[in-house]
């Protein structure tokens, strides 16, 4: 379950979802305010994408299987929202059989080029002809276990001139219980700063807020 936010963050929660029930009356009713807008936009360009629906500085899209919820911009306020609106659905919806759950976050731009050069010289770099083959992006995956149920799938993508980072905070669980404990202000706090700590530990750069 790895899914790129395009913005920088998201929450995937992967289950037997049932997208009929998230109707914007649904919405106000439980998830926000009764006078809250809630928008509701379909994809003309692609008809079987799901539809999004945006409310409280965040977009929500459902499937059958899959829940994603991503802020429209990446300040604080709206990821917090990101993780109450996770978290009130899980309570709401309980006895919906859940089976995983990822926290995703993505850094780009900002990180200096230098720090990551040496670990695309590939050993087979000097055996591909660059007047054939021009590279156009590599990628690095490397997946660690995290404990019992968790996992961290990272990777770093080189797109010159400018480098992805990408982090899949993975949690593995039909205990709707232990998913819950994913979707805390706290927990996903603690998983953004080890993100940012790996960066600077590992690689000696630092990401700005």
């Amino acid at each position: 379950m790895r899914q790129a936010p395009e913005i920088g963050f998201n929450i995937l929660m992967v289950g037997r979802w049932n997208p009929a029930i998230f109707t914007p009356k649904w919405i106000r009713g439980n998830l926000v305010s009764n006078d809250e807008e809630v928008i509701l936009a379909m994809s003309f360009g692609n008809p079987a994408a799901p539809p999004r629906i945006s409310f409280s500085g965040i977009h929500l899209f459902i499937t059958s299987d899959i829940i994603e919820i991503r802020p429209e911009t990446l300040i604080d306020a709206s990821i917090n929202t990101c993780i109450r609106i996770s978290s009130r659905i899980l309570e709401l919806l309980c006895h919906t059989p859940i089976t995983a759950l990822g926290i995703n976050i993505r850094f780009e731009d900002d990180l200096p080029s230098a720090v990551f050069d040496d670990l695309f010289a590939f050993a087979d770099q000097g055996r591909i002809d660059p007047a054939t083959y021009q590279s156009t992006s590599s990628t690095i995956a490397r997946s660690f276990a995290l404990g019992a149920s968790d996992s961290l799938n990272f990777s770093i993508t080189q797109q010159i001139p400018k480098y992805l980072v990408e982090f899949n905070f993975h949690t593995e669980s039909e205990d709707i219980k232990v998913v819950q404990t994913k979707t805390t202000e706290a927990y996903v706090a603690g998983r953004i700063g080890q993100a940012r700590e790996f960066i600077l530990n590992t690689y000696g750069a630092t990401i700005d807020n």
